[in-house]
């Protein structure tokens, strides 16, 4: 990180930083679309156990000096739910006598 010496530039850096994670987030919105096809069930999309080992695995690298893990692991959880939302969504309603329907 360099030091900036006025806020403008400071807002600059932000905007600029803001942008990289815009195409991971859809390399990865891709890879989700791609495990929709090994997935049957709603059970399969939630997974909370994997939901799980990926937040764990995503915080270790956010423990590093000057990163803070609690927001990091926020935004995965949220990208996550996302993702869960999608494949809820495209896998469609449960069928009747699926309990955990609603």
């Amino acid at each position: 990180m360099i030091e900036r010496a006025t806020s403008d530039e400071i807002r600059a850096q932000i905007d600029g930083t803001d942008e990289h994670p815009v195409p991971l987030l859809a390399e990865r919105a891709g890879y989700d679309r791609q495990a929709l096809r090994f997935k049957r069930s709603a059970d399969e999309a939630r997974a909370p156990a994997r939901q799980e080992q990926v937040t764990v695995r995503v915080r270790r690298p956010a423990a590093a000096p000057g990163a803070t893990p609690r927001p990091v692991a926020h935004v995965h959880r949220s990208t996550i739910g996302w993702s869960v939302a999608a494949e809820l969504a495209a896998l469609g309603p449960p069928p009747l006598d699926d309990p955990c329907a609603p």
